[in-house]
């Protein structure tokens, strides 16, 4: 289910704008062909292996030098 999966990523990324940012460019780049980083993703579609991939730590994010999760 989407939604407990959601909810467990933002256990590991608070910011929800960051979180839905990075699940949909994983999710873009796993419909254009890119491989999983998960061995049991074979029957999950591209959102959830995004956000499994976010859970565990498989995909992460940085923010450019000067800006934090913060400021506006």
């Amino acid at each position: 289910m989407i939604g407990h999966t959601a909810e467990k990523a933002l256990e590991r990324i608070e910011n929800i704008y960051i979180l839905t940012l990075l699940a949909t460019k994983r999710a873009v780049s796993l419909c254009r062909g890119a491989k999983s980083l998960l061995p049991e993703a074979k029957n999950l579609k591209p959102p959830q292996i995004a956000l499994e991939e976010i859970i565990q730590g498989k995909t992460t994010y940085h923010l450019p030098e000067g800006e934090d999760e913060e400021s506006e």
